[in-house]
């Protein structure tokens, strides 16, 4: 599915599938460093791209956390914040262990 959203070049999944490897490792510790300074926008900036990075890769429950975490940056309610960036954490690690997998197995 992901591929066929890349036009069906393996080459670019695979090119995609590492740039988020490197790019949104940090990108949790970017956010709560993001919300110290009280730059909400900025924390829903990451939070938008990461949901649609995530969707690219067809990583829907990352997509999904995501999401929850731009609406609650973009709406101004942090209440759930805390909460969900453990799990986005878990989700990102989760996901760059299988990418790494991958891209193992590609070369």
């Amino acid at each position: 599915e992901s591929i066929r959203r890349m036009g069906g070049s393996v080459a670019l999944y695979y090119s995609l599938i590492d740039k988020f490897r490197v790019n949104q490792k940090s990108v949790v510790q970017k956010i709560r460093d993001a919300q110290t300074a009280n730059d909400l926008k900025f924390a829903e900036r990451l939070s938008h791209t990461l949901r649609g990075i995530a969707g690219s890769l067809g990583a829907e429950s990352l997509q999904h956390l995501a999401h929850q975490l731009e609406m609650n940056f973009s709406n101004g309610v942090l209440t759930e914040v805390d909460s969900l960036l453990p799990k986005v954490d878990l989700e990102i690690e989760s996901l760059i262990v299988k990418i790494d997998r991958a891209i193992d197995a590609r070369q």
